[in-house]
């Protein structure tokens, strides 16, 4: 996950650094254009010819950055995706452990009510052969 921000920080300034560069010349270009001693014509087509060849370099370079973008938030999918799977493995044998040793301790207390139970039958039985004895 650091690598990954680390990595938006680098894609983030070569970035800025390429809408820099484009606009940096798009404005130069439009002044050399407006001091330069053509017609208007002539300049109107040249400003036209200017800004389509740098909308599509604009564009390209946006359409790279969001093919990146995508790519990112798809690994990004997948690791989540990942990482909930195996909590929900690990959350999965943690209740099945606790299923097994449930199970154990009724059945080890049942057991011992079963011993206690045997334990208080005999005390009557005893004590009911007494009081048959004593009467």
């Amino acid at each position: 996950m650091y690598n990954l921000l680390k990595q938006d920080n680098t894609s983030s300034s070569a970035g800025n650094f390429a809408y820099g560069f484009v606009a940096g010349g798009l404005i130069v270009g439009t002044l050399a254009l407006l001091f330069a001693p053509k017609s208007g014509k002539k300049l109107r087509k040249q400003i036209h010819s200017t800004l389509n060849n740098s909308s599509e370099e604009l564009l390209s370079s946006a359409g790279g950055y969001l093919s990146t973008a995508k790519e990112k938030a798809n690994s990004l999918l997948t690791d989540g995706k990942d990482t909930v799977a195996n909590l929900f493995g690990k959350a999965d044998a943690e209740l099945k452990a606790m299923e097994s040793k449930t199970t154990e301790l009724i059945s080890e207390a049942k057991h011992k009510l079963g011993s206690v139970l045997d334990i208080d039958s005999q005390v009557k039985k005893t004590q009911s052969y007494k009081n048959k004895k004593h009467h």
